[in-house]
């Protein structure tokens, strides 16, 4: 998979955003109008900021992007917590190393955009 694919991939799940929120809404998700907050038995999620950015993954290694994408791992952290349910590992454990490193090296390569994304948010107990 190449940048290229990367990118077209991120467009081809933009447009089909109508297509999401009618799937999810009866599975009694919640969802916003800009697909950057997700609520569900899980609790609240946020999309992550995906730019080079220190607010992003400006200070990830390439390791850390492998350690998400194959065994999904919050900031591909030893230790951390699993990843929410939103993020597709199940589909990008496959991807190859190649795949990987382009994917990692097109985001290290895009805009940066200050954003701090809020913490996740566990369900209520």
């Amino acid at each position: 998979m190449t940048a290229v694919y990367f990118y077209r991939a991120i467009l081809l799940k933009c447009r089909h955003r109508l297509l999401i929120k009618k799937r999810a809404l009866p599975k009694g998700l919640v969802i916003t109008q800009t697909l950057t907050a997700w609520v569900g038995p899980w609790g609240i999620s946020y999309s992550g900021n995906l730019t080079p950015d220190s607010t992003g993954i400006g200070a990830w290694k390439e390791e850390q992007f492998f350690k998400v994408l194959r065994e999904g791992r919050f900031k591909g952290l030893d230790g951390g917590r699993p990843i929410i349910p939103l993020m597709p590992v199940e589909g990008t454990v496959h991807y190859s190393n190649d795949e990987i490193k382009d994917m990692f090296a097109y985001l290290k390569s895009i805009k940066l955009i200050k954003n701090v994304v809020p913490a996740y948010q566990p369900p209520a107990q």
